[in-house]
């Protein structure tokens, strides 16, 4: 995500997770990803994650390096 925000100027993230998968949900929800839709028929939560939140992805990968793979 950091990589996606930094380098191509990545806006918002978006993810859909099933209802029955709590661990996936909690994970998310303490990024700051906020529920935005749910569909009964495909038993799965759409959950976002706006451009104003995106700094706690910064915040979580702050010993993040890119590192350039130049072959000879």
């Amino acid at each position: 995500m950091r990589y996606a925000k930094e380098n191509l100027g990545t806006k918002s993230f978006s993810s859909k997770i099933g209802f029955s998968n709590n661990a996936s949900l909690n994970l998310f929800q303490s990024l700051g990803f906020k529920e935005v839709s749910r569909s009964e028929v495909f038993e799965e939560v759409t959950l976002q994650l706006e451009e104003s939140a995106t700094d706690v992805v910064l915040k979580f990968t702050e010993n993040y390096a890119l590192e350039s793979s130049v072959e000879s």
